[in-house]
């Protein structure tokens, strides 16, 4: 059958791609071009089948742009991190709602559905359907009795090739040619599961599309659980927080002669229970979710309120995180993790906002939690966009200017990528005569070496435009 070779072909294509470009180099523009290609081709697929569109499910996409263009531009580490996963679970959704034919996201049920997490985890189990649809195509085994025949004439061409042309050879040893290095066999494992699972998925996206069947997805229905036992389990938790917060407001906001007098210093304080604090918020906040879809109906009051005030004793802690967070930045300066760590705990803060909201006006549990899914992804997501490293030298040398002076230590500055060079460029005749010419002096060793990396996968946006803005502060 067409579809099937059409999957096969989609699935290797896929991965020649991923074995000469992201192969060992899952990051930067090499990612960002699998995305696009992995977007466009399933936008493709789906235009094969020639039935009704609708294009709410092109809304799942956002993360994914927002993903790839955080790849092209910056190199931190947290993009690197991240971006392979907003671009994935983005697609993954938007490939299986895109072939779905449901005319509405209202008329949706869950957006992950069992049969969401079967097809997108593992697509494998139509494998067989897919053999058997070339088998029986007509022309399918002649199509892959000449794949087969071709093989070794590929194997001597290429030899041939790579004889005669060194170009050509260093190409293949650059590319193709490591697949014969070491590692042979996990490489050739890793093809095969990117071969198969692309087409797996690929076959199952058209069969989606061709049928005529239209049906929300509807969610598995649990028992429910008693409104004695959400007050009960509610309440032994806002007691222990009501005796955490009398320690808060002891030793926290009693200021730093009560730390002293405990033998604590306010940068042990400070540095050691952050991210702890931030845990709590976030399991908080998926207690009080779990509570909320469960209690829609007016009789569970009390569970509402209950919920609420630990949700407003979470806000309290999650202002004690802040202020810790605040000490140390203080003492030693901004940092490019220190500012996401401010961007978790805004992003905690409104999801806790957005579940007070739910409880007090009584959103539709389902409606509520497609937008809360939705913006749990987008968020972070849109953040990647964000030039961080820029952010935070703006932050660290403007502070120098007025608070820390001569004797502020620019090491961090120096360590950061070129995507803040040209924020240190323009605040440079700001900064105190002695950081001047450290700065000045680093700049100069920054101009000799260029900022665009040798090797072309590791070129962002930022590094060619921190290079011209560079060249251009050198020319007398």
């Amino acid at each position: 059958m067409k579809n099937a070779i059409i999957s096969c072909v989609a699935g290797l294509i896929i991965a020649i791609i991923y074995h000469v470009l992201v192969a060992n180099h899952f990051y930067g523009w090499p990612l960002a071009l699998i995305g696009l290609f992995c977007i466009v081709f399933s936008v493709g697929l789906r235009f094969l089948v020639r039935k009704k569109q609708y294009a709410w499910p092109f809304l799942f996409l956002f993360p994914a742009f927002c993903g790839i263009g955080g790849s092209i531009l910056y190199s931190h580490i947290v993009v690197t991190i991240f971006a392979p996963f907003a671009i994935g679970i983005s697609l993954a959704l938007f490939v299986f709602w895109h072939a779905k034919h449901i005319p509405s996201l209202f008329a949706v049920r869950s957006l992950i559905p069992l049969e969401f997490w079967r097809d997108t985890v593992f697509p494998f189990r139509v494998l067989p359907r897919i053999v058997k649809d070339i088998y029986v195509f007509k022309r399918g085994s002649k199509i892959l009795q000449g794949i087969v025949l071709a093989f070794p004439f590929v194997v001597l061409f290429v030899a041939l090739f790579s004889s005669a042309d060194p170009f050509f050879r260093h190409f293949f040893d650059e590319s193709i040619g490591s697949f014969f290095e070491e590692g042979l066999f996990a490489r050739f494992l890793i093809d095969v599961f990117i071969i198969c699972y692309v087409s797996g998925s690929s076959w199952l996206l058209i069969e989606r599309a061709k049928s005529e069947e239209i049906r929300t997805t509807h969610s598995i229905k649990c028992a429910p659980i008693s409104q004695i036992v959400f007050v009960s389990f509610l309440s032994v938790l806002n007691i222990l927080f009501f005796v955490f917060l009398i320690f808060q407001f002891t030793y926290f906001f009693g200021g730093e002669q009560v730390l002293r007098a405990a033998g604590i210093s306010y940068a042990e304080y400070a540095r050691g229970g952050f991210f702890q604090l931030l845990i709590v918020a976030s399991i908080v906040f998926s207690i009080s979710w779990f509570v909320y879809i469960k209690t829609t109906t007016a009789s569970h009051t009390l569970v509402r309120i209950a919920a609420l005030i630990l949700i407003v004793q979470t806000s309290v802690v999650l202002l004690s995180a802040t202020m810790r967070l605040g000490l140390y930045v203080d003492k030693y300066g901004m940092t490019v993790m220190r500012f996401w760590a401010y961007a978790g705990i805004a992003y905690v803060g409104l999801l806790l906002v957005f579940v007070s909201m739910s409880f007090l006006f009584r959103f539709s549990a389902v409606h509520a939690t497609k937008v809360l899914f939705i913006g749990m992804l987008s968020l972070p997501s849109f953040l990647l966009l964000w030039n961080v490293e820029a952010t935070v030298v703006r932050y660290n040398l403007k502070r120098m200017t007025v608070i820390y002076g001569p004797s502020y230590d620019m090491s961090y500055v120096m360590e950061t990528t070129p995507a803040a060079w040209p924020t240190i460029i323009a605040l440079l005749p700001t900064l105190p005569n002695q950081q001047q010419e450290i700065m000045r002096s680093w700049m100069e060793k920054m101009a000799d070496k260029s900022a665009i990396p040798l090797d072309i996968r590791d070129i962002r946006l930022t590094d060619i435009f921190a290079d011209h803005v560079l060249r251009s502060w050198r020319k007398p």
